[in-house]
């Protein structure tokens, strides 16, 4: 089969021998007679929870693919363990779904989290953002893996981490850092300061940091 892409330089056609479609998944609820409950569903089928993850029926919580959101593996644990936290009587912190690292395993590889500058301009801040590609990064040239970037975006004036956008070599693994500066509040600034080992990949992500401010040092 194949297929016609538009490019910047025009037509390209691309040829393969299977296509793989991956569209999305849907809750599986069957069986378990929730009509009989007061739990809730929406017009997609998924279950309404709280922060908590309690759903409509006292006692009955909910996690994962079923409450629909990022339909994620590491989403469903989080979700999972602040569900039965909140069982077991603690004040767990409701999951922020802007700190959820958003991985796809492709080559190259495609990672993220929170806000692209778009939505963070339509959520009112003033953004900084940068964009440095994987070129700038010593180990990349070594491995032969130049391709791709890691883009910050930033709260204007107090350097606010938002956001982080990559595509290249194992990206999905290095978003974590990004993900933590999240979690912790942390600014751009305080990532491009922090120490990253030379040659490593993960200098992508010090380096994109430090870009927010204009301050990159190899780009």
């Amino acid at each position: 089969m194949s297929i016609d892409v538009e490019t910047g330089n025009g037509t390209e056609t691309l040829e393969a021998d299977a296509l793989l479609v991956a569209i999305g998944r849907r809750t599986v609820v069957d069986g378990l007679n929730l009509e009989a409950t007061a739990v809730q569903r929406d017009e997609r089928g998924e279950i309404q929870v709280d922060e908590y993850y309690r759903t409509g029926e006292p006692g009955v919580y909910a996690a994962g693919d079923v409450i629909g959101g990022y339909w994620l593996a590491h989403a469903a644990g989080h979700e999972g363990i602040t569900a039965v936290e909140h069982m077991a009587g603690a004040d767990p912190e409701p999951l922020d779904q802007d700190r959820i690292p958003r991985v796809t395993f492709c080559r190259p590889e495609v990672a993220s989290f929170g806000l692209d500058r778009a939505q963070a301009e339509q959520q009112g801040y003033r953004v900084e953002e940068s964009r440095v590609p994987f070129r700038a990064v010593g180990k990349a040239l070594i491995d032969g893996a130049p391709e791709g970037f890691c883009k910050v975006v930033a709260e204007a004036g107090t350097g606010l981490v938002l956001g982080m956008h990559a595509i290249g070599p194992h990206v999905t693994e290095l978003i974590a850092e990004g993900a933590y500066a999240k979690l912790v509040e942390g600014t751009a600034a305080e990532i491009g300061m922090s120490v990253h080992a030379h040659p490593t990949l993960a200098e992508i992500i010090g380096e994109a940091s430090l870009a927010t401010g204009g301050q990159a040092i190899h780009y």
